[in-house]
């Protein structure tokens, strides 16, 4: 581990942000959220306390997210919500209006000032959304305008939900529910009428309960057990990927992409094993063996690649040993929800070294505190991120953002080779 403290002075601080995706029945993404963390973020004041300025906040992602990196590569060319305050209300941002959905929070003070400021942004061709909502008459006018309501389904039970849906169903808005945790919520939320669906529910497994689990999930799981052999060599492997032409031709694929940049051609199995190294080519092999999971969304194999690029890249920041583990824990992180079984079930038919094992089930060890760390800067939970862990590690806000920006570059390209 590096020992260097981290130098950063107040003006080389950044704004970090996390993209949230917003879904749609199908679980096709539509949109992100973007979630931000301010330079001057304290963990004992969370952001929801009020620990930090709006307005600045406002300013400070849509910096980073419309200068700072290539927005239409984060948000895979699908518009963003941003939430805007009042005095962001007062004149239009100089983004193009397909891009952007702006975000009315719940606390504004609903005057008439506010309200012409909505329509001229209306008119001008803006998506406005209104967040955590709950009905009161004052936000009528607004109804009016409004392209999207955002209702907290943790916030508010099943009857307040009907209730406010009921109020709301006059106006021509689309409903979207925030903060699903689970497949159940879900259900619900589709079952009320919902449109549009944002939460944490993707990397959760369904309940399968009394169900027989699918052949396919049983293939699937047969190939990344004999993958995890220890006694698997590269003949054995080679003859395991013949096999099945799709795994052959899609490794192919993925070795000339791009991503790797390789000088000469890779055209034989045998040469892209060599080349790769065990280790990387049954981390591929598994990624492409889930792809055949038909009935999975194609958003949760990019977490995945981007959970197993940020983990690979910490542990290269780090100057951590082994860092293909790494890679192979982060892409792992997600088989509870590909298989929807329960973690410890999975891998008790899977021969990972404890070390791995601790990291997935319990977050143990130092392969668990950065797997910890890509999670919670995954889904904004920055007071749940070790800071002096990662100081220790040389790793700063700077090195977090840059290892985003480099893992959904990376996952474009290899998710373009895997899905044809």
């Amino acid at each position: 581990m590096k020992s260097s403290p981290n130098t950063s002075t107040p003006s080389e601080e950044v704004s970090l942000f996390a993209r949230q995706p917003i879904f749609d029945v199908n679980l096709n993404i539509k949109a992100y959220e973007l979630l931000f963390r301010p330079p001057e973020y304290n963990e004992e004041k969370p952001l929801e306390e009020g620990s930090f300025d709006g307005d600045m906040a406002t300013s400070q992602v849509m910096f980073s997210a419309f200068t700072d990196v290539d927005i239409v590569e984060i948000s895979e060319n699908n518009p963003v919500f941003v939430n805007f305050t009042a005095r962001w209300l007062t004149e239009a941002p100089p983004i193009d209006p397909k891009h952007l959905v702006i975000e009315i929070l719940e606390t504004i003070t609903i005057t008439d000032e506010v309200i012409e400021n909505i329509k001229k942004l209306s008119k001008l061709g803006y998506t406005i959304a209104l967040d955590d909502f709950e009905y009161s008459d004052e936000w009528k006018p607004i109804l009016e305008l409004a392209d999207y309501v955002k209702l907290d389904v943790l916030k508010l039970n099943s009857k307040a939900l009907k209730q406010t849906i009921q109020k709301i169903s006059p106006y021509n808005v689309k409903l979207l529910a925030e903060k699903i945790e689970d497949y159940e919520k879900l259900k619900e939320c589709i079952n009320l009428g919902f449109e549009y669906f944002q939460g944490y529910f993707l990397c959760k497994p369904q309940n399968i309960t009394g169900k027989k689990i699918p052949a396919t999930r049983l293939a699937v799981m047969q190939i990344i057990s004999e993958l995890q052999s220890p006694s698997t060599s590269i003949q054995k492997l080679e003859d395991l990927i013949s096999k099945d032409p799709t795994l052959s031709y899609k490794l192919l694929r993925i070795i000339n992409s791009a991503a790797y940049s390789t000088i000469k051609k890779i055209d034989s199995l045998h040469h892209a094993i060599t080349l790769l190294g065990l280790t990387q080519v049954k981390s591929w092999i598994t990624l492409i063996s889930l792809t055949n999971l038909s009935d999975k969304p194609e958003a949760l194999l990019t977490t995945a690649l981007i959970r197993a690029k940020m983990c690979e890249t910490l542990s290269q920041e780090g100057d951590l040993k082994d860092h293909e583990k790494y890679f192979t824990i982060g892409l792992f992180s997600v088989l509870d929800a590909f298989f929807d079984q329960e973690m410890k079930d999975i891998l008790k038919n899977l021969p990972l070294s404890d070390e791995v094992k601790n990291a997935l089930l319990h977050h143990q060890g130092v392969e668990g505190k950065i797997l910890s760390t890509v999670e919670a800067f995954e889904q904004a939970r920055w007071q749940n991120i070790d800071w002096d862990f990662l100081e220790e590690l040389g790793i700063d806000e700077s090195k977090l953002k840059t290892g985003l920006m480099k893992s959904i570059h990376w996952s474009h390209e290899i998710s373009s080779q895997i899905s044809h």
